[in-house]
């Protein structure tokens, strides 16, 4: 579904990955977008895959690993979060603009 909206919008700089976030390489990248990320994990009845095991520490170890990939990002890297927490974000990152009634935010890093 992804990929067929970004071909009708003929969006040539956009990209989706699917893989286990720790396989991925964040230096290939100046951009972020993250939605709920991880929630499934402290609430199994949310979950988007049946087939992956979830539990709170789950959620603890991937939240970590995002927060301390994005922290060696360099200055002017963009993140986008949806219904995500700011503690999950490095304090590094500024908060730009936000809406949805704050649940959709855009941050920049410093």
């Amino acid at each position: 579904m992804a990929e067929s909206v970004r071909n009708t919008l003929n969006l040539s700089n956009v990209k989706f990955v699917h893989k286990n976030l720790t396989k991925l390489d964040f230096e290939l990248f100046d951009s972020f977008y993250f939605f709920n990320s991880f929630y499934e994990n402290i609430m199994p009845d949310l979950c988007i895959d049946t087939k992956i095991e979830t539990n709170a520490e789950l959620y603890s170890y991937y939240t970590n690993y995002v927060y301390e990939q994005l922290n060696k990002r360099p200055s002017g890297t963009k993140l986008v979060t949806y219904h995500g927490s700011s503690k999950q974000v490095p304090s590094s990152y500024k908060l730009i603009d936000n809406s949805q009634h704050y649940a959709l935010k855009f941050w920049m890093k410093a």
